[in-house]
């Protein structure tokens, strides 16, 4: 069967909120996601100024671990992750977009617009209730936070999207693997 959202975020979200204030840590957003017969996956996406670390991560997932346990947020079994919200983030609530106006985000709705279910722009507005705003390539697009199924950061960085075609040659600098050439056999 197909993975479902399970409904324990806010839940979550309210158990491990004290624990993340107390290691000076900002919760980002929780995803809880289920299936019949398999092993569910709890994702908490923590941040702090300059980036969260791997081992500020496990502090935090070794302190919530046995209390996540014992107060059953989900049900059967399940893996934990705990990690940053990268920097092609989600955005779990319309706050946290604030901080990022004139960034380029993606934007998936519910439900099609004018036949069109993803919008692509540079985040012009945060207004009130939920409401902002998005300059595309077919125009300005004000979308309401109940309408929306994801919205994500996009890095526009041309060193994150090479990054994929390149990788560190054995000097430490980059080679371009896109144009490397496979010999052929006569």
């Amino acid at each position: 069967m197909s993975d479902q959202t399970y409904t324990a975020p806010d839940r979550v979200q309210a158990l491990i909120a004290p624990i993340c204030i107390d290691l000076g840590l900002d919760l980002w957003g929780v995803e809880c996601h289920t299936a019949p017969g398999r092993t569910g996956v709890l994702r908490i996406y923590v941040d702090e100024p300059g980036g969260v670390s791997v081992e500020r991560c496990a502090e935090l997932s070794r302190k919530i671990g046995l209390l996540l346990d014992v107060e059953d947020v989900m049900p059967g079994r399940y893996r934990l992750e705990v990690s940053s919200p990268g920097m092609e983030r989600r955005f779990f609530e319309p706050g946290q977009l604030a901080g990022y106006v004139g960034e380029t985000v993606l934007v998936r709705l519910q439900i099609p617009r004018q036949g069109a279910k993803t919008f692509r722009g540079a985040l012009d507005a945060v207004l009130d209730d939920g409401i902002f705003r998005i300059k595309a390539e077919q125009g300005t697009e004000t979308f309401a936070w109940n309408e929306i199924k994801s919205v994500n950061l996009v890095v526009d960085d041309p060193f994150h999207r090479e990054r994929t075609s390149t990788s560190p040659n054995n000097d430490g600098d980059f080679a371009d693997r896109s144009s490397a050439k496979r010999s052929e056999k006569p």
